[in-house]
């Protein structure tokens, strides 16, 4: 290694005192902690800790900095106590360094947690990384950098040290130095600090590049025995982390974690009992292979598709609850959803939701890359729900006592700003029980239509019988309609009759629009929800309804236990939406709907089992003598939804 740091730290290097990098705040238990840190030479350094606002030490701790591990070391506290705040500082020859603040434990009992994320940082790709600032602002109980957390490859040369000097460079920025001094950090990688770009396991020099990538970060392990790489699991309170190490057993256009890896994941998935399980990838796993300007897109469904769906069926069939994906690379933030797989007894498997936050200090990627609309019949398998083509940091946020929108999943701007945020249900990660979803809509003041599965009947909207010759094949009586949308187990998820002379159809992730008069779907579709209706998100979707407005056309969606109203004339989703259904309508059930419809008399009518209840149009509040009892022989056609 080099006698003159500063070649290695450049512009940020710290003027004096006993250190050259960090300090940095690593994995921890309620009674343990881990701090890196680059010495300023090997001369002992020393590290002090005590409780805040008293003066003495609880713990005096030595280390010995060694030139062949670039003068790098961690610092192990143990015996602390859960709940009481720590602070830190450290003393060499060299002088010492201010206080730190000791990140605060978090316990099995914690019911909150608040995790912030980001991947490909290229501190010298842009001048003012106050991201770290905005990150900082947010008090994250950890940071995550998934993956490109700096950029070894591009020196002339690859060898050590030019790879050591690329991750020093990049963890001495004094904003990054302020947030992770305080905040306990993880990394994984990704093809930038492992190798050349898009290089996998067959990198020549991957067991040096492993050497580099350990010495900069301060985490109980790294692999298993037998097993080399970055993947470990962590747990933190409610969250149980799985990193996964995406390149060190990459094979290009055959799989990402390899064999062994991928055992190690459901062997733990299946041993976790926290409720929240995350899945921490450089790699994205639900988007589709897409080439953009020669860019052949790196995730599993390139290089891992059978993983993906080995790991997909694993959740669906062992029940895994509570799945969620956190991933970086592409340079854009992006928020996706899939559905469950369904399972051998009919019942639908865990859905799975993905956010990726990239890059956190670099070039974002030049414009969005929202996916064509596509003839392909299987191209709506996943949902994009959102994009954005700017930096950005991911946050997730877990309170258990938010009943029913338990983890929100967010991504915000280089100052802070939310582009976006969801709320998810916690139950809703869970293995969804095979009930029959039926969709209801009314065209006229004489034709109702009901659809079931790959199935549908038109009904009398006064009585709700079905006309003669009903029930009939969907597919047959709407032309144009891909059948593998409208299976038996899949069915249509909303219907809207417009009274401008179209229907839409909604299934998944995409949506035809139909000409009534043509009796034909309409050129160019199906498209997808997301794309085309701003602001809608497609999950849960189940039913979409008319609303009285003299002036513009609107639509109530009603997607899981939240609705939208969204202005059809002027393609807009109206402010304050989405809001909680139970909100929009006092006396709502307290568990999701079966389903909903407008019916003949313009009041709405929202079922959930064989239960209904009524609202008229202008009221909030339900129609005396609701909820009724639905007769159990009404069942297939959702007679009694209707009045009578």
């Amino acid at each position: 290694m080099p006698s003159d740091l500063s070649a290695l730290h450049g512009r940020n290097a710290y003027a004096e005192g006993p250190l050259a990098a960090g300090p940095m705040q690593g994995e921890g238990s309620p009674t343990e902690a881990r701090i890196w840190v680059q010495a300023r030479s090997d001369a002992p350094l020393t590290l002090h800790l005590h409780r805040r606002g008293q003066s003495g030490s609880e713990q005096t701790l030595e280390l010995l900095p060694r030139a062949e591990d670039w003068l790098c070391g961690v610092f192990h506290l143990r015996d602390l106590d859960p709940g009481t705040r720590y602070e830190y500082r450290l003393l060499s020859t060299h002088g010492e360094t201010a206080r730190f603040l000791l990140a605060p434990a978090i316990t099995s009992e914690a019911t909150t947690l608040r995790i912030a994320f980001g991947s490909c940082y290229k501190e010298y790709a842009r001048t003012d990384l106050r991201i770290f600032d905005a990150i900082a602002a947010q008090a994250p109980d950890l940071f995550l950098l998934l993956g490109d957390t700096c950029y070894t490859d591009e020196a002339d040369r690859q060898s050590e040290a030019t790879m050591m000097a690329a991750h020093l460079r990049n963890r001495n920025h004094d904003r990054l130095r302020a947030l992770i001094a305080s905040v306990p950090s993880l990394g994984i990688w990704d093809d930038h600090d492992f190798g050349p770009n898009d290089s996998d396991g067959r990198y020549a020099e991957a067991e040096r590049s492993l050497r580099c990538f350990v010495r900069m970060w301060a985490q109980r392990s790294y692999g298993q025995p037998g097993i080399a790489g970055v993947f470990s699991r962590v747990v933190l309170g409610p969250v149980e982390l799985f990193l996964l190490d995406s390149r060190f057993h990459r094979r290009t256009h055959q799989h990402v974690l390899g064999d062994a890896q991928l055992e190690w994941l459901m062997d733990g998935l299946r041993e976790s009992r926290a409720p929240i399980k995350l899945l921490l990838s450089g790699s994205q796993l639900l988007p589709e292979v897409a080439a953009l300007d020669s860019w052949d897109w790196e995730c599993f469904r390139r290089d891992g598709a059978r993983e993906l769906s080995t790991l997909q069926h694993f959740l669906a069939e062992e029940g895994i609850s509570g799945v969620v994906a956190l991933s970086g690379d592409p340079h854009l933030g992006q928020l996706f959803y899939s559905q469950g797989i369904r399972r051998t007894d009919g019942q639908l498997g865990p859905p799975l939701w993905e956010l990726t936050s990239s890059p956190i200090a670099n070039r974002p990627w030049h414009r969005p890359v929202w996916p064509a609309d596509s003839q392909d019949e299987h191209a709506f398998d996943h949902y994009l729900l959102r994009e954005v083509a700017a930096a950005n940091f991911g946050l997730l946020d877990v309170d258990l006592s938010r009943v029913g929108a338990e983890l929100r999943l967010s991504l915000h701007s280089e100052t802070g700003e939310v582009f976006f945020r969801t709320d998810i249900a916690l139950d809703s990660l869970a293995v969804q029980p095979a009930k029959p979803h039926f969709c209801a809509a009314v065209r006229d003041p004489e034709r109702a239509y009901v659809f079931f599965g790959d199935q549908y009947a038109r009904c009398s909207p006064a009585s709700g019988q079905p006309a003669a010759g009903y029930p009939k094949a969907i597919v047959d009586g709407w032309h144009g309609l891909f059948r593998s949308w409208l299976s038996a187990e899949r069915g249509l998820d909303a219907v809207y009759f417009s009274r401008r002379g179209k229907a839409y159809f909604f299934c998944g992730n995409g949506y035809v629009r139909y000409d009534l008069a043509k009796d034909q779907c309409d050129a160019g579709y199906p498209k997808y929800i997301a794309r085309h209706f701003p602001g809608l998100w497609p999950h849960r979707l189940l039913a979409a309804l008319p609303c009285p407005d003299r002036d513009r056309e609107v639509v109530l969606f009603i997607c899981g236990r939240d609705c939208l109203r969204y202005d059809l004339t002027n393609d807009q989703l109206l402010p304050g939406y989405p809001r909680p259904l139970a909100e929009e309508f006092s006396g709502m059930f307290g568990d999701e709907i079966d389903g909903a419809v407008v019916g003949s008399d313009g009041a709405y009518y929202f079922r959930s089992g064989d239960q209904v209840l009524r609202y008229e149009a202008s009221s909030r509040e339900p129609s005396p003598g609701y909820p009724r009892t639905v007769p159990a022989e009404s069942g297939s056609h959702w007679l009694g939804f209707f009045p009578s």
